[in-house]
């Protein structure tokens, strides 16, 4: 008889309250950020010019693309921006 695999998930590995989400935060913002960067470098655009289209400041867009700083938390009406601004749309699953 063969033994089923048990699946292991990030959330199994991370028990500490508030590390899986601190950890999951982390990594939305580097995606984020690496898209913005993407998105800078495919279309010339200054950093100046990305931020007025997102309505906010440069110096608020400078913090989105660099997440190790330590501004994880990025708020949904930004989110939702950046993907208007790069022509995609934002899709949030819960699984």
């Amino acid at each position: 008889m063969t033994q089923k695999k048990k699946v292991v998930t990030l959330q199994d590995c991370l028990p500490d309250e508030g590390m899986y989400e601190e950890i999951t935060a982390q990594a939305i913002a580097e995606t984020v950020a690496w898209m913005l960067h993407k998105h800078l470098t495919d279309t010339q655009k200054t950093k100046t010019a990305l931020a007025r289209e997102l309505a906010t400041s440069r110096s608020q867009l400078d913090k989105l693309l660099n997440p190790e700083s330590g501004h994880s938390d990025i708020k949904l009406t930004t989110l939702l921006n950046i993907g208007k601004v790069m022509g995609k749309e934002l899709k949030i699953e819960f699984t």
